[in-house]
């Protein structure tokens, strides 16, 4: 739907298989939300945050499932925080950390702040990221993969992420002419607009040279998404494969005064894309409206593979999204969470000079969404309501409005956090 015809490879997938308009992450930011999507567990539940950057041996995740059912399993990260150092590996037969074959997020930045000016637009023809990335994973399907096994794989792409790099001609694609300047009239270099504290301040002009460059780090993914899907059908392996596409979260750019993944858990991080494609079960062509959930994709996973784990059928929270073929017009629960982490930073954007809200940094904030209807419960006492259906934006705070849903949701909310078992392997933050 968006304008700009960003993403025609990954529309296709979705023309071909389910779309979910209104997915949500569990979480804003990547490592909490990764470890709901491998567990199929909420943050509470798994524990997985800032301050335990490890998950816990004990967790039973998406790869080991399928390794036990004899499926040969790999990953290829391009984040860190879903590497071995936070025990993502576990599970996985193959683990390619391509941060450590020169990855993009580094090996760019590095490459090009070390160029002159003349040999940094030829630099930016260089990828490090999914580009590099698709080899590998063609490479695996080509030369370790055994065709006699199925296979489980899972590619987690950096872009789009900032720093906002796409390489050319993506870069330029969606920069209108009076835009290709604005990025010297920041007060500081691109890349170092991330260690400065949340309310940047921008002006229009310089938020609409982010989401340019946005854009094109989406319409450059696309393409490699797009790579991807024509291998699998040259070698007649498409079909014969689910491919689920989502991301971990989003990207404010401005929006409620916000930049980048954290803070918050208004609709401009949790809401995500979710696609599943798999003609042998799924109609090509459907668009879901029912909301759902990142802790969905396990047990779907479950259930369409027919992985006979009856021991998870009472853990997972999460149902399969093979439900919402055959609705029942229930209206379910669905909660993301946020815990701060941002205390060793409070020093930092002390000393940057800029004024900001401390309580912005070190709030909880957890939110439900019950059909329409969305709410926000803030440690520091600022909650909010919306109707995500006539305010996708989250501009009108509907509390007042609403006395008696607000107190029900909140109470849902304080449910959960004793509801949900703690599965990890210390307490919860």
């Amino acid at each position: 739907g968006f304008p700009q015809k960003t993403t025609p490879h990954i529309d296709q997938v979705a023309e071909e298989g389910m779309l979910f308009e209104q997915a949500r992450s569990a979480a804003p930011w990547t490592f909490p939300s990764h470890a709901s999507l491998f567990t199929g567990l909420y943050p509470i539940q798994h524990g997985c945050d800032w301050d335990h950057r490890r998950l816990d041996d004990q967790l039973v995740t998406m790869a080991e499932i399928l390794r036990d059912a004899g499926y040969q399993t790999a990953a290829f990260s391009n984040n860190a925080w879903v590497g071995r150092l936070h025990n993502f590996g576990q599970g996985f037969d193959s683990f390619e950390e391509m941060w450590e074959r020169g990855g993009r997020l580094l090996t760019r930045i590095a490459i090009t702040s070390i160029l002159d000016k003349g040999t940094q637009a030829l630099a930016r023809q260089i990828d490090y990221g999914a580009d590099l990335t698709n080899r590998e994973v063609k490479s695996w399907l080509k030369n370790i993969h055994t065709p006699s096994n199925p296979f489980f794989i899972f590619i987690n792409y950096m872009e789009p992420h900032f720093v906002y790099d796409p390489p050319e001609p993506y870069r330029s694609r969606f920069l209108a002419k009076d835009l290709e300047g604005i990025e010297k009239t920041l007060d500081v270099p691109l890349k170092k607009l991330i260690n400065l504290p949340p309310h940047l301040g921008l002006n229009e002009k310089q938020r609409e040279y982010l989401s340019s460059l946005y854009n094109g780090e989406v319409a450059y993914l696309d393409k490699k998404i797009g790579e991807i899907i024509e291998y699998l059908k040259q070698k007649q392996l498409l079909d014969e494969t689910v491919v689920i596409f989502l991301s971990d979260h989003g990207d404010s750019i401005g929006e409620h005064g916000i930049y980048f993944h954290q803070y918050s858990v208004y609709d401009t991080l949790v809401h995500i894309p979710l696609i599943i494609r798999y003609p042998k079960m799924i109609p090509s062509g459907l668009r879901v409206k029912e909301p759902v959930s990142s802790i969905d994709v396990l047990p779907t996973l479950i259930e369409i593979l027919d992985l006979n784990r009856e021991d998870l059928k009472e853990i997972l929270p999460g149902r399969s999204l093979l439900s919402t073929l055959h609705p029942q017009n229930e209206q379910r629960n669905l909660f993301a969470y946020y815990a701060p982490h941002m205390w060793r930073l409070i020093n930092k954007y002390r000393s940057s000079g800029r004024p900001f809200d401390e309580k912005v940094l070190t709030r909880n904030i957890r939110s439900i969404t019950r059909g329409n209807f969305k709410f926000i419960w803030n440690s520091y006492g600022k909650h909010e309501l919306y109707n995500l259906k006539d305010d996708p934006g989250e501009t009108k705070n509907l509390l007042p409005e609403f006395p008696d849903m607000v107190r029900d949701m909140e109470k849902a909310i304080e449910e959960s956090l004793s509801s949900f078992t703690f599965r990890g392997g210390q307490a919860a933050v």
